[in-house]
């Protein structure tokens, strides 16, 4: 009877330079969101000349 979890084996990990690469994705997904996000707020705060 096979085993329900396969034996995971050093080969099947993922190395540090992928873990770090898709936090670094993750990180600038969330920052470009926040930016896209908060864009206008600057506009409304510059006062227009008359």
């Amino acid at each position: 009877m096979p085993d329900a979890m396969p034996d995971i084996t050093h080969t099947q990990r993922y190395d540090r330079p992928t873990i770090a690469l898709h936090w670094a994705t993750a990180f600038l997904v969330l920052f470009q969101f926040a930016l896209g996000e908060s864009w206008g707020w600057v506009s409304f705060r510059r006062v227009t000349p008359c």
